[in-house]
């Protein structure tokens, strides 16, 4: 059964998970307002599980490489990654949907949650 709320983006981009096992190097599969599938490098999925992370998503389409923050619950792991639920409303997500995923946001949207 699909619980997803938010349209899905097949967008890559390089992120670092900051979790208590350190950082872990991954690439995005998938990018949604509300989560994201991350291919790993290592093999960490499953000891993630239900665990809060940090991911720096790191804009690929900026020269000076902006990376933005935020909070990620690891909702399941498979052997080659990880998803990721984000808190409702992040603006730096919906930026780099917006800018590089081809997406359209509402700019309402974006200036409410400024």
């Amino acid at each position: 059964m699909e619980h997803r709320h938010n349209p899905r983006k097949q967008l890559e981009c390089e992120v670092i998970i900051n979790s208590r096992q350190g950082f872990i190097p991954g690439r995005t599969v998938e990018l949604s307002e509300g989560g994201a599938f991350v291919a790993l490098s290592t093999p960490m999925s499953s000891v993630l599980t239900h665990s809060v992370v940090e991911v720096v998503l790191k804009n690929p389409g900026n020269a000076n490489r902006e990376r933005y923050r935020l909070p990620a619950l690891v909702v399941h792991s498979q052997a080659n990654g990880v998803g990721l639920m984000f808190p409702p409303g992040r603006r730096e997500v919906l930026q780099l949907l917006a800018a590089y995923g081809g997406m359209s946001v509402d700019q309402d949207v974006m200036q409410a949650q400024s």
